[in-house]
């Protein structure tokens, strides 16, 4: 049981560094280096499935995340994105944090990409409110 606390109070600190916020001097070169992160996430997905490249240009917006997670028994994973409104070209950057438990050992990258259907799923998921995930507002320009 000592070993569980101990391996839950490092997912905790894991989540909390991977959702740290950067100074001001940062914060534009962190925001660059997430546009650039979605640029080539987009392209991966593009080339595994090119009818992608049209639902994204033809949604009122899309989101696209980059995790990364450790696991042992317990895991955790963070990791930063952005929600790109197609209609305003305006974007928001955002942070994302999860937490798993169970029989697993492991490290991972994953790159999410997710599609809305309509602008008032894509500014709930801005705002929060979406069930199926967590995000942190931190930007919007």
């Amino acid at each position: 049981m000592k070993l569980y606390s101990v391996l839950s109070v490092a997912a905790v600190a894991l989540l909390f560094g991977a959702c740290a916020t950067t100074s001001p001097s940062d914060k534009a070169s962190k925001q660059a280096e997430v546009g650039q992160a979605t640029h080539k996430s987009l392209g991966k997905f593009y080339k595994a499935d090119p009818k992608l490249q049209s639902a994204v240009a033809n949604a009122p917006g899309y989101a696209v995340f980059t995790t990364y997670g450790l696991s042992f028994i317990i895991g955790g994973a963070g990791g930063s994105g952005l929600v790109h409104n197609n209609r305003t070209n305006a974007d928001t950057f955002m942070d994302m944090a999860q937490a798993s438990a169970g029989l697993q050992i492991g490290a991972a990258q994953t790159d999410t990409l997710i599609i809305f259907k309509t602008p008032e799923a894509m500014q709930k998921f801005v705002d929060g409110i979406n069930g199926n995930a967590t995000a942190k507002r931190k930007k919007q320009r």
